[in-house]
């Protein structure tokens, strides 16, 4: 006992913790760490609270500080329409030149307004908007549209947007501030009375604490006296308060945007209750310009300027608008100029019109080369105090004469020394060339759209009627779209039913088989084809080949016959027809001569193979000592079924040589004949090159016919033919996309018309088909005749992608017209600016799986189409695109004439081309003294109708005066032969006309070096004339033409040399 406690002190003795003493601990250190955690947790929160918070505030100054400086530069320099568009107690447009160019472009019309994140669009805005629609620096009546702003309030929160109207109709908008919990705008006039209407019904709006009740809108017709503007914005954090405990509750301001959330005004009430940190804001703005002319406004637009003699005037708008921007009816402007001895204006007032605009022109005798004048206009008006005003504009109009004494143009650079034609829509420069139009009569335009849908049951027809409108104007042509949907087996093809027989012995031109019958397909739906192969085989040199083959009766198609050129002749010919199951009859053969010693005919049937030709059209082999073991084709489809057929000198067996070939009948004659014939199928797997095909044995000579036939799920869908009134139509261009189970096609057809024809249009397949579209339209003002196949474009693709068409070097004035046919039940979409779509139908409503469309494209400048097609959901679509070419005009003397003098005595140098047709007579030529459009010289070059030799043309040389408006030839024509030139390539032809006096002269003629052409010019002159005593005894040149194909440069005149 003693030793036990002993030992136990011991133990005790030692130094530590005791197990309370740890737990103590633990529990104190556990609270410390505790209450440093809370302590982060809530430092955290605290900072992640400042930074939404500032983040709230910034965005709300940015959305104050958007819509502040719209408002404040509200009216800037805007010369036309309102400078206020639109105005609510959540939106507003303003209208400002912010770039001090002069004019308002489409950016810089803003409207703001407030769309809700969640939600669709359920509300508009419409305003009118005046722009530089093209870019011109001018702003004309013209240049207007009406836009809608579509946005969403469905409650908050909100984003502020921006939209800003473009010249093709539509708007860009942009996100400027986010989270918006409510806006209200208030409008005032410079009374400072509180302006608006109830938004709900119109009337006037009840009033709370000397506030209008929302919500309201300002109406059109008083948005030009609104002063001042308030706004009261409330913004919200983007995400709730980090403290739990933190609830923010409140009432929105009754019928304000925030308590709006139907597709009408509503007098509503809301509120929230949330852990959103929220902001007032208020701001109040005034539009500076909108009262700084009372009275109006006047501008002056000149047409030119400066004027480039020999031009003699130009005309001038004159746009007179209110204070609202409005235009001013029947306002009386005054005009004057400040040298009215050799300026003058057609009038000295006008009077606006409707659309506030006058119009007049201002002129200058050409006394010194140059001059500027100031064209000044002023008006009165009673401003909204009753004071008369006197609002007075003017502009510079600078007159400025080319350098040098005399003329030359390259047209180089344009019309550079400003042509004045009688005629100035006739005239264009084209390629550094100066010549009358090729443009239209009036633009290609599509009329009178139809549509007709068939999807009732397998066809392979379908037809709609038609009717040309009676009043169509110009050249007309007929446009159809047809489109097709073949739901299809999509089997490999199979051989059925092989069989052979023989004939031998004793010459003869013809043979027939016993019947035979077409097998049943293995499904309903599958196609059927039957091909014959037939072997002859005889001592003559002539045509061996079969020249007809029919079958029950029905004539069959001959893919090709071959055959060798030995001593003895072996010949093989291939035929196909397209049947159906149980058609039975014999085969009969014809020859063209009785020379054939031994026949044998290979019968087969094909299923699941593509209606039609073969896709790869017969290819012929020989070998006049042997085998064809070695040929060599390419197939364009996968699962291509080839058909081989031989023909042999021997009587041996064949062997087959080649990828999947398979013999199937290989007989010879039944009376020992010399000879044997041979039907084999191969099946080609993947398209491409297939080498070593043929057959083998012990033959003395062979020949061999090859035909590819595309498996039926590579079966087109363009149509057989389209006919409309009996008449074969055109096929412009065509398309189609095979997947999955069928395959999906469009095609385009044009056909020339006349204005009342009517009919039936007829489309024919050459298998049936599931589902068919015709769309149709009528092309005015259009060019006759095909058009050519660099103007058309197609495009097939799959699984929502979308069709992308290009189409290049289109002409100003041609319209191009689409069509597309897709296998959904979703409409189609098109692609590509300015595509409008005429016709946007499903082929049976409601119950088909293929929509259709045709669409048109108006080409309002030269240049190429690019990225233009249809996009949309579809699972397999066609489309297909093409430009069809305005109508040329019809001119008669066309004058255009430039000179800065009056010139007496002139030389004229001018580089001519004809590019016509030389079985048709036209002229073109230079013109001197002319005065006006009834007195003047003409130098007329005709191009005369070639007679014989027929590699000669004439060009005959006639000077013509044209006195009181009565022209007379003065003296006799000459008549200059050339050879003829090639009119793809014109060559330069030169006219030169030198008057001095009462004397002419004048040479034509075709240089040898076209870079040297005076080098080799006549010493002699072509024609010499003398008019004494005439009365037109001065004036400028000109040129004159009666035809599109003269070409005109380098045209060049001064004093005589």
């Amino acid at each position: 006992m003693k030793c036990l406690k002993r030992n136990q002190y011991k133990w005790n003795d030692q130094g530590g913790f005791t197990i309370m003493e740890l737990i103590i601990a633990s529990a104190i250190s556990i609270m410390v760490l505790g209450m440093v955690a809370q302590v982060f947790t809530q430092q955290r929160a605290a900072f992640s609270n400042q930074t939404n918070m500032a983040k709230m505030v910034a965005n709300g100054r940015g959305a104050v500080e958007f819509v502040t400086r719209a408002i404040q530069n509200a009216g800037y320099h805007v010369i036309r329409g309102g400078k206020i568009l639109s105005g609510g107690d959540h939106y507003v447009t303003t209208v400002s030149d912010l770039d001090d160019d002069g004019v308002v472009e489409g950016e810089e019309i803003l409207t703001y307004v407030v769309s809700s994140v969640n939600g669709a669009n359920n509300r508009s805005i419409s305003f009118d908007a005046y722009f530089d629609m093209n870019g011109d620096g001018k702003l004309l009546s013209s240049e207007t549209a009406t836009y809608t702003v579509n946005y969403s309030l469905n409650g908050p929160p909100f984003n502020l947007l921006q939209f800003t109207p473009k010249a093709d109709g539509t708007l860009d908008s942009y996100v400027v501030a986010e989270n918006i919990d409510n806006l209200v705008f208030r409008f005032y006039d410079h009374s400072g009375n509180e302006m608006g209407v109830n938004a709900v019904d119109g009337s006037a709006p009840t009033k709370t604490d000397g506030l209008n009740d929302l919500p309201i809108r300002v109406e059109n017709n008083k948005l030009p006296i609104v002063r001042t503007v308030n706004m009261e914005y409330t913004v919200r954090t983007k995400d709730p308060d980090e403290n739990a405990h933190f609830i923010n509750t409140g009432s929105y301001i009754d019928g304000s945007v925030a308590t709006q959330t139907s597709g009408t005004p509503q007098a509503a009430t809301g509120g929230y209750t949330d852990s959103y940190r929220r902001q007032v804001m208020t701001a109040q703005a005034s539009p500076r310009n909108l009262g700084l002319a009372p009275f109006g406004r006047l501008t002056i637009q000149p047409s030119q300027n400066p004027i480039v003699c020999p031009e003699t005037s130009t005309p001038f708008t004159v746009t007179a608008v209110d204070s609202a921007g409005a235009a001013i009816d029947n306002w009386n402007v005054n005009l004057r100029v400040t040298d009215p001895t050799n300026v003058s204006v057609s009038s000295n007032s006008v009077t606006t019109d409707s659309q506030g605009e006058a119009v007049g022109a201002i002129s200058y005798n050409w006394v010194t080369p140059s001059f500027t004048t100031t064209l000044s206009a002023d008006a009165q008006w009673t401003d909204l105090d009753g004071t008369l005003r006197s609002v007075i504009t003017s502009v510079p109009i600078s007159f400025v004469s080319p350098t040098g004494a005399g003329v030359f143009d390259d047209f180089n650079d344009g019309d550079a020394i400003g042509w004045a034609a009688d005629n100035p829509s006739q005239w264009e420069v084209d390629n550094n060339e100066y010549k009358l139009v090729d443009g239209p009569s009036g633009t290609v335009n599509a009329i009178n759209p139809m549509h007709q849908g068939d999807a009732t049951a397998d066809d392979k027809e379908t037809i709609a009627n038609y009717t040309v409108s009676a009043g169509a104007g110009g050249h007309l042509k007929l446009v159809v779209g047809v489109g097709a949907e073949a739901t299809l087996s999509g089997g490999t093809p199979t051989v059925l039913n092989p069989q052979e027989y023989a004939n031998g012995g004793g010459a003869s031109k013809a043979f027939t088989t016993p019947t035979y019958t077409i097998p049943n397909a293995s499904n309903p739906q599958n196609t059927l084809k039957l091909v014959v192969v037939v072997s002859t085989e005889d001592s003559s040199s002539g045509d061996l080949t079969a020249a007809s083959a029919s079958f029950g009766g029905v004539a069959m198609e001959k893919i090709l016959g071959q055959q060798t050129n030995s001593s003895y002749e072996a010949a093989t010919t291939m035929f196909y027809l397209d049947v159906t199951a149980g058609q039975s009859g014999p085969i009969a053969i014809g020859w063209p001569q009785a020379s054939q010693s031994y026949q044998v005919v290979n019968v087969v049937t094909l299923e699941n193979v593509q209606p039609g030709g073969p896709e790869v059209a017969g290819v012929g082999f020989k070998n006049s000592s042997g085998n064809v073991s070695n040929a060599t084709v390419a197939t364009l489809n996968d699962d291509t079924l080839l058909v081989l057929g031989a023909t042999s000198g021997d009587t041996g067996s064949f062997t087959a040589t080649g990828p999947g070939h398979t013999i199937h009948s290989n007989n010879n004659t039944t009376d020992g004949g010399t000879m044997r014939g041979a039907l084999g199928t191969a099946l080609i797997p993947t398209a491409g090159t297939v080498t070593n095909l043929g057959m083998s044995g012990s033959a003395n000579r062979m020949s061999l016919v090859i035909a590819g036939f595309a498996p039926s799920s590579a079966a087109s869908t363009t149509p057989t033919y389209v006919r409309f009134n009996g008449t074969d139509m055109n096929q412009v261009a065509t398309s189609q996309f095979a997947g999955g189970t069928g395959v999906t096609g469009s095609t385009l057809y044009e056909l020339d018309v006349n204005a009342g024809d009517s009919g039936s249009i007829d489309v024919q397949w050459a298998q049936e088909t599931s589902e068919r579209f015709i769309t149709v339209a009528t092309l005015t003002d259009v060019a006759s005749g095909p058009i050519i196949a660099a103007q058309t474009g197609t495009a097939a693709d799959e699984n929502n992608n979308a069709t992308d068409i290009n189409i290049n070097a289109v002409t100003q004035g041609s319209i191009a017209v689409s069509f597309g046919f897709e296998n959904h039940t979703d409409k189609v979409q098109q692609k590509g600016p300015g595509h409008n779509l005429l016709i946007d139908e499903q082929t049976v409503s409601g119950t088909s799986a293929t929509w259709g469309g045709m669409g048109t494209v108006d080409v309002l400048a030269d240049g190429n189409l690019n990225g233009f097609g249809y996009q949309g959901s579809h699972t397999r679509r066609a489309a297909v695109m093409a430009n069809f070419k305005p109508a040329l005009v019809t001119v008669n003397d066309e004058i255009t004439s430039t000179g800065c003098q009056p010139w007496s005595d002139v030389e004229v140098l001018v580089k001519m081309k004809n590019r016509g047709n030389v079985s048709s007579p036209r002229f073109a030529g230079a013109i001197v003294r002319y005065e006006n459009a009834n007195n003047y010289y003409f130098v007329r070059v005709q191009h005369d109708t070639v007679t014989t030799p027929v590699k000669e043309e004439n060009y005959t040389l006639t000077l013509i005066k044209r006195d009181g408006g009565v022209e007379t030839p003065v003296g006799a024509s000459e008549t200059i032969t050339f050879e003829t030139s090639t009119l793809a390539t014109p060559v330069d032809y030169y006219l030169r006309v030198r008057v001095v006096g009462d004397d002419f002269k004048v040479r034509w003629w075709k240089p040898a070096d076209p870079t040297s052409p005076t080098a080799d010019e006549p010493a002699t002159w072509n024609l010499e004339r003398n008019d004494a005593g005439t009365s037109v005894t001065a004036g400028t040149i000109g040129i004159m033409s009666n035809r599109q194909e003269f070409l005109f440069d380098n045209v060049s005149a001064g004093p005589p040399v």
